[in-house]
């Protein structure tokens, strides 16, 4: 009885761990295999096993139930959710040949994928091959399949946009 109790306390370690600590899952997979050992354990070694892994699962579940209320009241985790949305949507397939010729600013480094905005929208983009800075100047040369690419361009600021 003392070995499942003490295997259940490790395995709820290992999976409250594993909510916090970046480790591909190594932390949740122990836990819940010691769970199952720890309720293989009780059902087989101890008496009345069935209706004691009963509480402790109720138990663990109860414990699982108010984590998870709190954590949605206190907002826990909120830095893994994008708050930003997006203003602008990229255009369909078919409207990206209306950009081929237009200039714009690459926001990110191509290199050879990146982000460049022409006329205010911001689209996915492959360069033509080469790596172009951050804030430098494009032209769109053609749209391959959902993805425009780019050329680098020179100093082209009155026709940007």
């Amino acid at each position: 009885m003392v070995l499942s109790i003490v295997l259940m306390v490790i395995a709820a370690g290992l999976l409250i761990a594993e909510a916090f600590v970046p480790d591909f899952g190594v932390m949740g997979i122990t836990g819940i295999v010691l769970l199952v050992v720890a309720a293989v354990a009780t059902v087989v070694y101890v008496p009345y096993g069935g209706f004691i892994l009963a509480g402790e699962l109720a138990f663990l579940g109860t414990g699982v139930v108010l984590l998870i209320s709190r954590a949605r009241r206190k907002q826990t985790g909120s830095h893994f959710i994008l708050k930003e949305t997006l203003d602008e949507v990229a255009p369909e397939y078919g409207d990206l040949q209306a950009y081929i010729g237009r200039y714009g600013v690459a926001k990110t480094s191509l290199r050879p994928f990146g982000v460049v905005e022409v006329a205010g929208v911001s689209f996915d983009v492959t360069s033509d091959g080469i790596y172009i800075a951050e804030n430098s100047n494009v032209q769109v040369v053609k749209a391959d399949g959902g993805r425009l690419v780019v050329k680098q361009a020179g100093e082209v600021a009155e026709n940007i946009n």
